[in-house]
């Protein structure tokens, strides 16, 4: 009975799940209608030949006088605070712990981060901030964030294979939180129809990442590093570095879940070190600036440590 049961919930969640993206379709989006360029801004640049999205630019309407509304910043700093408590402490102090981490040379993120972000000083960063030339426009001349800063500050690696992936599917949402965080189909897809999107929450990372901790843990006691035991740190390991690149270099405007599309640079623990994640942070970052920048954008995201140290 119990069997069958979990069969129908399933087959419910594939009906609803397959039902999910033409519903969101259907909803309509109340137009924004940007402000026409212009060819002279009284106060501001003359020649827009290089500033050509000058008009879009939060800069504008603060030169017309009109306040575009309080900038909010989205930090996910504290949440790493989660994964270190007191039962998970004493076990991540483990010789394998440590080294599967350090090998992956993305360790270092979880001691750069900034708990609390400086509003006032972010927002004066934001509005000096021009897509066109990837710098801030400053009294004193332009400046910006190099690759060079991202190495001192967060000593992940540059030299490397790029990352590059788009949107995936549900169905490959599902097999990879199987095939490399340990999920059961049910769970998986249970965590899809709660998010209505391929992801999943901080809260469920969390949860069973203390259940694989302490699973290995009694395994290893009572077995010795078998096979399993490995297999379960591997998948400590993935589910602790998912959560901590999506609080950290890839932040973005959802702070309750996880975009799994990163888990597909973790299949091979091996060769997490062998992809370019500095560049990576940067562009991400570039990318959440330019957004930021607009007039009509009211939070920014991005890794804003990098911006405020």
């Amino acid at each position: 009975m119990e069997e069958q049961k979990l069969e129908e919930e399933l087959h419910s969640m594939n009906e609803e799940m397959d039902d999910a993206e033409p519903r969101q379709r259907r909803k309509k989006k109340e137009k924004v209608v940007d402000p026409e360029p212009q060819d002279d801004y009284p106060g501001s640049p003359h020649e827009t030949c290089l500033l050509w999205k000058y008009h879009l630019h939060v800069a504008k309407k603060a030169g017309d006088g009109e306040w575009c509304g309080k900038l909010k910043c989205i930090n996910n700093g504290k949440k790493i605070e989660a994964m270190h408590d007191n039962d998970t402490r004493p076990i991540m102090a483990a010789r394998w712990w440590e080294n599967k981490l350090q090998g992956t040379d993305l360790g270092w993120l979880k001691d750069t981060s900034y708990n609390m972000i400086d509003h006032g000083l972010i927002c004066v960063f934001v509005e000096r901030w021009y897509e066109e030339t990837s710098s801030f426009h400053l009294p004193f001349g332009e400046m910006t964030i190099t690759l060079d800063d991202v190495a001192s500050l967060l000593h992940i690696p540059i030299n490397g294979m790029l990352l590059s992936h788009g949107s995936i599917s549900r169905g490959e949402t599902v097999e990879l939180m199987e095939t490399y965080l340990g999920s059961s189909t049910f769970d998986a897809r249970r965590e899809l129809k709660k998010n209505k999107r391929v992801h999943c929450r901080f809260g469920y990372l969390e949860e069973i990442f203390k259940e694989r901790l302490k699973e290995q843990r009694d395994l290893a006691a009572e077995y010795g590093v078998t096979e399993e035991v490995e297999r379960l740190r591997d998948q400590i390991v993935r589910i602790y570095l998912l959560y901590l690149v999506s609080i950290t270099i890839f932040t973005d405007k959802s702070q309750w879940v996880v975009d799994v599309v990163y888990l597909k640079y973790f299949r091979d623990l091996d060769f997490v070190s062998g992809f370019s994640w500095r560049v990576a942070a940067l562009a991400h970052l570039y990318k959440e600036l330019n957004n930021a920048a607009r007039w009509n954008c009211s939070q920014v995201k991005g890794y804003l440590t990098l911006l405020q140290t």
